[in-house]
């Protein structure tokens, strides 16, 4: 605790995570925009143009567009798209009809370049990227066209079957393309033909921009569950936005549908709240029509007491995909009555057997031997950076090192918890159904300066809730009277500036270079070409007279810091650490 970690001391401001703050009104310094690439280089009326790149803006702080300057047949144009945001790296946008006709219509070749232009309101400020050059052909409608198709082959039910050819629609304004599949079904193989008729399955695209290949699922709906041989013809319709349906020829498709299988469990080991993936194939679900159970029959032998005690279960797990399920360890079924999954951990040793049933159809699979590991309690801790917060980033000048910022926030949260099973991850955990979530944001919300607050519903003694959400609002604490917004508000840490309640001569000493409001000058591309030192602690960052490669330095250990601390000290809320003994106590002073 008397590492300089804070040049503040980690102690004080751990006190401190959850005092008022305050605000300053200042221009922020917005993020380079650019553009890694466009498509579809084939446009119909309706046509998602897709944009790839980086620096786009969120739409609480400003707009997006695309600007589009080339020649056609109608001659020069300037086209102005406006652009829906899908996060800081995808921008989506329509070619609508008036567009298409304006330049050129069917047939036509433009050639052109692209760039896209972002507004910022809060300073009424622009950027834009360096203009690309997207070129593409329009066309009215389009003929699809199969030149290679999966046949002769083993599938299970729900497998992708896929499809390359030309001249596919990518869904949305423009259309979609459909597939029909026509044929006889022979059960076991050799079982009389059972009519096939099934129109209108989805196709899509293998890449959203990509017309030359596409799949559609081989559903249970076309067979039924029963192990077989399809034997009968695919063709694709392009249903376009005007309603004109234009179609391939029928090609030949024969294929052997296997029975439901399990081929492995894609997790050894997991805990109360984590997802046990079942991999195989002819799995089903989705729908209320049908599911897929798993029967379970073996021994589980406790770590704890080193005895044994049989086990017989019938699981109903999540559907994925025709080759994937999830389970989720839980207290409500079961195996979690069964188990203790809070207190015991073990080995479970058995058969697994899958089973599908659509409507009054059952299949049983075959039985496989496995060995699975119920592990100790695991409490993941998401943390989620809203965008306020790379907006107010800017306010110190760091956006540039936004990155490195976050990386030392993480391991400044992690400190604290170092030896115990709490992890701290910057992505929703594909692993875990039950987790945490921590907001980072820009200003308080509440209108309190709080520099932190846990806004989950009540005390967790025993961290009970494996799910807590410190961030948005809860409706729940404003009832009690308490502030509804949780999260960590990285504004309220201009409080320590000159002239703040809690006023230290080191923020503005390590902040102000940086600081548009002070007349700094922002972390840029030129500085991180030369190369950010990391630092181990924070010794250098009290005497001054640095260089301005440590100066960055200094301002990413001491924010990323002061992030991280406030967060583990709000996760700690959560967690029900502070002061245990009194149910309604949050604080030990």
């Amino acid at each position: 605790m008397g590492r300089p970690i804070l040049i503040l001391g980690f102690a004080a401001v751990l006190t401190l995570s959850c005092t008022k703050g305050a605000t300053e009104a200042v221009d922020p310094w917005m993020h380079p925009v650019s553009i890694d690439a466009a498509g579809p280089s084939l446009l119909l009326p309706g046509t998602t143009i897709r944009v790839t790149g980086g620096g786009f803006i969120h739409p609480d702080f400003g707009e997006n567009q695309l600007h589009w300057v080339g020649v056609g047949p109608e001659g020069p144009f300037d086209v102005i798209l406006p652009a829906t945001y899908i996060d800081e790296g995808h921008l989506e946008a329509s070619f609508d009809p008036a567009e298409f006709a304006s330049m050129g219509g069917t047939g036509s070749r433009i050639r052109g370049d692209l760039r896209v232009e972002v507004f910022h309101s809060r300073s009424a400020s622009n950027r834009a990227s360096a203009a690309v050059a997207y070129d593409v052909s329009l066309e009215r409608q389009l003929t699809p066209a199969i030149a290679s198709l999966e046949t002769n082959t083993d599938v299970y039910i729900n497998d992708e079957i896929t499809i390359g050819g030309a001249g596919f629609l990518l869904d949305g304004d423009e259309g979609q393309t459909v597939a029909r599949v026509h044929g006889c079904f022979f059960p076991g193989g050799d079982g009389p033909c059972v009519g096939v008729k099934e129109d209108g399955l989805p196709f899509l695209p293998s890449h959203p921009t990509d017309r030359t290949e596409g799949h559609f699922v081989f559903s249970f709906k076309i067979t039924g569950l029963r192990p077989g041989v399809f034997r009968g013809t695919v063709q694709l319709d392009n249903v376009h936005g005007d309603g004109t349906v234009l179609s391939t020829e029928a090609e030949q498709l024969e294929l052997s549908v296997q029975p439901a299988a399990i081929t492995g469990i894609g997790t050894p080991a997991a805990s109360l709240g984590q997802y046990v993936d079942i991999d195989g194939g002819g799995f089903v679900g989705g729908d209320d029509s049908s599911v897929t159970l798993l029967e379970v029959s073996g021994t589980f032998q406790s770590q704890k007491t080193g005895q044994s005690r049989s086990i017989d279960l019938l699981l109903v797990p999540e559907f994925q995909t025709g080759r994937r399920v999830r389970y989720v360890l839980n207290e409500e079924d079961g195996l979690g009555t069964e188990i203790n999954l809070r207190r015991e951990f073990g080995t479970l040793t058995g058969n697994l057997r899958p089973v599908t049933r659509y409507g009054e159809e059952e299949q049983r699979g075959q039985a496989v031997p496995f060995t699975f590991e119920i592990a100790p309690v695991t409490q993941p801790v998401v943390i989620f950076f809203h965008p306020s917060y790379t907006e107010s980033l800017g306010r110190f000048g760091l956006r540039a090192v936004d990155d490195l910022v976050r990386e030392r926030a993480l391991a400044a949260a992690m400190e604290p918890y170092q030896g115990v099973r709490v992890l701290f991850e910057t992505d929703i955990p594909e692993e875990f159904a039950l987790y945490s979530v921590v907001e980072i944001s820009g200003e308080d919300p509440n209108g309190q300066g709080l520099f932190g607050y846990d806004n989950s519903p009540g005390k967790d003694t025993n961290n009970l809730r494996l799910h807590d959400r410190i961030g948005g609002v809860n409706a729940q604490t404003q009832e009690d009277g308490f502030p509804g917004f949780g999260g960590v508000f990285i504004e309220s840490f201009f409080e320590f500036r000159k002239g703040g309640a809690i006023e230290s001569p080191y923020f503005d000493r390590i902040f102000n270079d940086f600081r548009p409001s002070k007349g700094g000058s922002p972390v840029g591309k030129e500085d991180l070409d030369a190369g950010i030192p990391v630092l181990t602690d924070g010794t250098i960052c009290t005497g001054g007279n640095l260089d301005r490669r440590r100066a960055i330095a200094c301002a990413v250990w001491t924010l990323g810091n002061l992030i991280g601390s406030t967060l583990s000290h709000e996760v700690g809320h959560s967690l029900g650490l502070a002061n245990p003994y009194e149910p309604m106590s949050f604080h030990n002073p």
